[in-house]
């Protein structure tokens, strides 16, 4: 902010030169400024932070300014087809500020690595210029902010909770196969699904939320009380066993008017084979608009924080030369979990990352590259970020971890790890060239097929519930005829200019 505050004084002041154009002369000047950061950080250690702040912000002010971003119709979306780091670079970022944990941050918070490969970094420009801007001068408080209880829990379960009180009925255990499409291919057919599971006798409606200490939760498994028949296995998982399950078959004009898929972008080859067969545009989204397949694991120490010699507040630390790129102390979590006596931590951990493809082919391979993941960083990374965890030798303490799952490494068998690899877990990514493919709520093709998800061109291009719900609301306001963003606030963006990009 002082940076700007400095350079808006200037070009408040007589900047240009009589017969230079301003834009030349406030390139100049912010060249100016970096050179003098430059020297001074040679020389004062103190302005070392300032200036990976300092030194990013100018080069994005200078980018901006040379490339007319500020008055081109694509805005932000001119610069897409190139790599965020490729970006700074040619506007004369310094290697420290391209290197910079803040810029390295950002690639880690979406997982920019192509194929999971950390050795290929790639990050559309535009929106890593869209979402810097957003970081550094539009924050509330504080760049981030902590849940104080699980996502689904937080963010999924009060709209769930809303719509049901609203009469919007949920058919449970029911798993989308194909969408077939009409014989003039101009609208959706039919909606092929199988029943997973069925109620049990004098169940209505399945309830699947439970009470964890006042809060409304999603458990981990199925409430088997609710069903007619035991389910077993993993009934989200792709590669799960099906025996037993009832297709079933829904009809244009006999079981729905309109549909909205909003599966993941991951599913969409297995459930739209009939879309991409006839559509080149579905055919470009699922060439060109990846997605990576994630790793997290999450860790409950007997020891506080400060303890442990983590700074008090908790702090989240993304950057990491690790194969969980971020972690973040989650301790405010601990009131809405249930523990037994003389067993509740003191604090837990929450790490994550990307995999690579190669991992990621086999579930079973992939489980156990994240739980070796998780050993290399407890014993490699915890000494950077919890000093006090390790051992007069230098070796981490696992007796830390709560658990009774034996000594040493076998510890971590008492926590929590996964493999993010089912195609519907697999994270969307924004890679240059990719944004144009994407297509709006309303561009399906289709006459009564409408698209929902963080993969929709919805005005925030990235990987997160607040595309997600951006999107859900456009393609409500598509399937009413309403005027795509009536009502919807924080379309930045703009749906419009990244097709004006990539005309």
């Amino acid at each position: 902010a002082l940076v700007a505050a400095a350079t808006a004084a200037e070009l408040l002041g007589s900047v240009a030169r009589p017969g230079e154009p301003l834009k030349a002369a406030v390139v100049e000047h912010l060249d100016r400024l970096r050179l003098e950061w430059t020297d001074r950080i040679r020389r004062d250690e103190a302005a070392r932070r300032i200036w990976q702040v300092a030194g990013l912000v100018l080069t994005c002010a200078r980018g901006a300014l040379s490339d007319g971003l500020l008055s081109s119709p694509a805005g932000f979306a001119a610069i897409d087809h190139l790599d965020f780091r490729e970006w700074l670079t040619r506007h004369g970022a310094a290697p420290d500020t391209v290197d910079s944990p803040l810029v390295r941050g950002m690639y880690d918070l979406v997982f920019a690595y192509q194929h999971g490969d950390h050795r290929r970094p790639r990050f559309a420009a535009g929106l890593g210029l869209f979402l810097a801007s957003k970081f550094f001068f539009e924050y509330t408080g504080s760049i981030f902010y902590k849940m104080r209880a699980g996502m689904g829990d937080v963010v999924v379960a009060p709209l769930y909770e809303a719509l049901r009180a609203r009469g919007v009925r949920f058919q449970f255990f029911s798993r989308l196969d194909q969408l077939h499409l009409s014989e003039d291919r101009r609208s959706v057919l039919a909606v092929r699904i199988a029943r997973q599971a069925r109620l049990a006798t004098g169940v209505d409606t399945y309830d699947p939320l439970v009470d964890v200490r006042g809060l409304p939760c999603f458990p981990a498994a199925p409430k088997q009380e609710q069903l007619a028949a035991g389910v077993a296995g993993d009934l989200e998982s792709h590669w799960a066993d099906r025996h037993g399950e009832e297709p079933m078959t829904l009809t244009a004009g006999v079981d729905f008017d309109a549909v909205v898929l909003a599966t993941s972008l991951g599913m969409v080859p297995h459930v739209c084979g009939e879309l991409l067969a006839d559509s080149p545009r579905w055919r470009g989204l699922v060439d060109n608009v990846p997605t990576v397949a994630t790793q997290a694991a999450q860790l409950w120490l007997r020891s506080t924080d400060v303890e442990l010699g983590v700074p008090d507040g908790g702090p989240t630390v993304s950057g990491l030369a690790s194969s969980f790129e971020t972690y973040a102390s989650m301790a405010q979590v601990l009131d809405h979990e249930e523990w037994p006596d003389g067993q509740r931590p003191a604090t837990v951990a929450y790490l994550c990352g990307t995999l690579t493809d190669e991992i990621a082919g086999d579930p079973a391979t992939a489980g156990a590259a994240v739980r070796r993941h998780a050993v290399e960083f407890l014993e490699r990374r915890a000494p950077d970020l919890w000093p006090r965890a390790m051992d007069g030798a230098g070796r981490f303490r696992w007796d830390l971890l709560i658990g009774d799952d034996g000594d040493g490494v076998s510890r971590l068998d008492s926590q929590y790890w996964t493999a993010n690899v089912d195609p519907s877990d697999r994270y969307v990514q924004s890679v240059p060239g990719s944004l144009a493919h994407r297509l709006r709520a309303d561009e399906s093709g289709y006459d009564n097929l409408f698209l929902a998800g963080d993969w929709v061109n919805c005005g925030l291009n990235a990987g997160c519930v607040e595309a997600a719900v951006m999107a859900g609301l456009q393609a409500a306001n598509a399937v009413r005829g309403r005027p795509l963003l009536a009502g919807v606030t924080g379309s930045w963006y703009g749906l419009d200019r990244v097709a004006m990009a990539a005309t």
